[in-house]
């Protein structure tokens, strides 16, 4: 399982390290840029493979179309097969670059259940920055019935990686470390223990608001270390 998880990673680092944006031209010349701001009259970009480099300025009426790094693409009227007149296909706006905020309210199912909630800023279509998590697990542990038994979870950092979206969905895997707190009572008797909380999870996002995935914590003390399966089904805002 911890191999597989990593090779999710990489898998997904890459393609976030590979992402550019494509710049076709109307007379079939085509280069990989990144699009630094897109007007009514011309379009501004640096060359992908020199990203510090000078920005170069190019006329809209020389451009024919810009794919976006997210899949996105933008279509302009200046087809040489085609007047504007009988031209089809719409001019789609560009994608914003500016950052934006997801809240995830989760429900986790075992052999009980447990809920969670996240805060996460999305940086770009491939990354997004957790930058708080609280859950509660009821019953993760069977050991002889405890009368109460429940764990509580608080990851202050984490980061969540996501491959290009095809047909409204994408997989994603997520990291996130902190503290986990974990509470049995047998009778009259009450133990409390604390650890630190690492948590995997790796699913898919359906559309943008429902998300199915699988998590797995793992939990360290000085006393030992022990690991939580859950599924988990997803909603976001």
């Amino acid at each position: 399982m911890k191999k597989l998880l990593f090779l999710v990673i990489l898998t997904i680092l890459s393609t976030l390290l590979n992402a550019q944006d494509v710049l076709t031209f109307t007379s079939g010349k085509v280069l990989n840029v990144r699009v630094i701001e897109v007007s009514g009259s011309e379009v501004k970009f640096r060359m992908y493979d020199d990203l510090t480099g000078p920005i170069y300025v190019e006329k809209l009426p020389n451009i024919y179309y810009i794919r976006y790094q997210n899949g996105e693409m933008q279509i302009f009227n200046n087809n040489p097969e085609r007047t504007n007149r009988y031209f089809p296909y719409p001019i789609v706006n560009a994608p914003k670059r500016t950052t934006s905020f997801t809240t995830q309210v989760d429900l986790f199912v075992q052999n009980r259940w447990g809920v969670g909630l996240v805060l996460r800023k999305e940086i770009n279509p491939y990354f997004g920055w957790n930058l708080i998590q609280a859950s509660y697990m009821s019953g993760w542990n069977k050991t002889n019935t405890p009368d109460i038994n429940g764990l509580i979870n608080v990851r202050l950092s984490g980061i969540r990686l996501y491959t290009p979206t095809y047909d409204n969905i994408r997989a994603y895997a997520d990291v996130n470390l902190g503290y986990s707190h974990e509470y049995i009572k047998f009778n009259q008797n009450k133990e409390n223990f604390h650890y630190f909380g690492l948590d995997f999870s790796t699913g898919i996002e359906l559309g943008k608001h429902f998300a199915v995935g699988y998590n797995l914590t793992f939990l360290t003390n000085s006393n030992g270390s022990a690991k939580v399966h859950w599924g988990k089904l997803s909603i976001l805002f």
